[in-house]
Order: C-alpha cells, then sequence, then structure tokens
C-alpha cells in the first residue's frame, strides 16, 4: 500500500487507511516530499502498532520523475502496490479569522493554483497512471482517490481540487 498524504499535515483521518492496512499485515510506503516528517510519521505508526512494516521514501507527487523513479525503486526491492491512497494536498492556511480574501476562488491568483493543482490533481493522476499500470499488468490493486471532506464546500482552492476527485 502506498499513501501519498502530505506529511505535514496528516490527521488521524487521512492515516486512518494506512493505519488500517499496517494492522492488517500490509507494508505500507508513505511517499511524501518532506522525508524527514514522513520517516517520523512512519516510525510513529511502527511504534503505535508495534509491527515494522511502515516505510517512507520521498515522493514528489507533481513530478513526473519522482513518481517513476518510486514505482521503479518499489518494483527493484518487490514491493509491489497493490493498495494506492492518493490523498495529497497543500491546505491553504487559516488564521484565527479563518480565510484571507486572497485565499477566496475569486480572487485566487493562477501563480498561487498552480502547486495546488499539481499536488492535489497531477499528483493523483501521475501516481494512479504509474502505479496502475502494475496493477493492470496483474488484473489486481485498487485505486483510493481521497477527496477529503471539506471538499463538499466549493470555495476555496483545496476544494476545488479535490472536488475533481470526488
Amino acid at each position: 500500500m502506498s499513501d501519498t498524504t502530505a506529511a505535514d499535515q496528516i490527521t488521524e483521518d487521512e492515516l486512518s487507511p494506512a493505519n488500517e492496512q499496517a494492522e492488517t499485515g500490509a507494508r505500507v510506503v508513505i511517499g511524501n516530499i518532506d522525508t524527514d516528517r514522513a520517516k517520523q510519521v512512519a516510525a510513529d505508526l511502527n511504534k503505535s502498532l508495534e509491527i515494522d512494516r511502515v516505510t517512507a521514501t520521498r515522493l514528489d507527487v507533481s513530478d513526473t520523475e519522482s513518481v517513476t523513479d518510486v514505482r521503479s525503486q518499489l518494483n527493484a526491492d518487490g514491493t509491489g502496490i497493490d493498495i494506492l491512497v492518493n490523498n495529497a494536498s497543500l491546505d491553504s492556511k487559516v488564521d484565527a479569522n479563518g480565510f484571507s480574501d486572497e485565499l477566496r476562488l475569486e480572487t485566487f491568483s493562477l501563480e498561487q493554483r498552480e502547486p495546488e493543482l499539481g499536488v492535489g490533481l497531477r499528483g493523483a493522476f501521475l501516481c494512479a497512471q504509474a502505479f496502475g499500470t502494475d496493477m493492470a499488468a496483474r488484473s489486481s490493486g485498487v485505486i483510493f482517490n481521497i477527496a477529503g471532506k471539506v471538499s463538499v464546500i466549493n470555495v476555496y482552492l483545496f476544494m476545488t481540487t479535490k472536488k475533481f476527485l470526488a
């Protein structure tokens, strides 16, 4: 199982698929651009579950080469991905007053939008394409695209990108 959740913002709900699969004996790979944080999340999961089946690797889901490199690395060490959880996103930060006006969809600039779309949409596509190719060849596997709870409120960019996955 591979989980593409952004390591700096993993919540208990977002970690749930990885946690459940590790509990049932699956080897779990957490891919994230922040390798140190991903390794810490993996170590915490291993410790809390008293196992040693959760690993971490550097993965920039918005970069084709990074995704194909991770796929090649996992295939080389015999780790086929049977379950892919596309859960990566870049969430806009919220302060005590909520979202600022610059984060409203009507005023959100294209320059601000590109990284969100790169991770939220392109990342899900690239990972599904790369790992789905192996699944199709084996006639086995499943891909979960997690849209997130807030995607039903189509107001801010996070919700906009994740709405495409819902």
